[in-house]
């Protein structure tokens, strides 16, 4: 099964390569400012079948500007919207697509949440004699 914890790993890492520092969501005061916290949102599981499971994610990156200005949120919405939409975000040889962003302003920071589904191995899953874990699986879908 994938971990929550590699799929936020790959968007601070997208982060990161566009030039926002990320820092850890346990960090409260005393950070540099601009930064970016990673944080997930929601997750919701449901069974597929007995085999495969069927996962939705949806992670939310605060950005806390240097810059406080409503000109310089509008600049960096239109930035992540550009980096998020039609992304392709690897994870453990898995390819995720996130279709779009989701941004809004709060107060002088503002806050974008990305969202994505898809099917991994049932937790639950007896293979039984002859049959292996799915490696790969090519399943196309839009989140809303």
């Amino acid at each position: 099964m994938i971990k929550l914890t590699k799929i936020k790993a790959a968007i601070v890492e997208v982060l990161e390569d566009e030039g926002y520092k990320c820092v850890t969501t346990e960090t409260q005061e005393g950070f540099e400012t601009p930064a970016c916290f990673v944080e997930l949102d929601t997750f919701e599981s449901e069974a597929d079948n007995d085999l495969t499971t069927r996962m939705t994610a949806r992670f939310d990156i605060l950005y806390v500007p240097k810059e406080k200005t409503h000109e310089h949120l509008l600049i960096t919405t239109e930035d992540f919207v550009q980096i998020f939409t039609n992304l392709e975000l690897e994870v453990d040889h898995r390819m995720f697509v996130i279709g779009g962003v989701d941004c809004g302003i709060e107060g002088t920071n503002l806050r974008a949440s990305i969202g994505f589904a898809y099917f991994d191995d049932s937790p639950y899953a007896d293979y039984g004699q002859g049959h292996d874990p799915m490696e790969n699986l090519e399943y196309k879908t839009e989140v809303h």
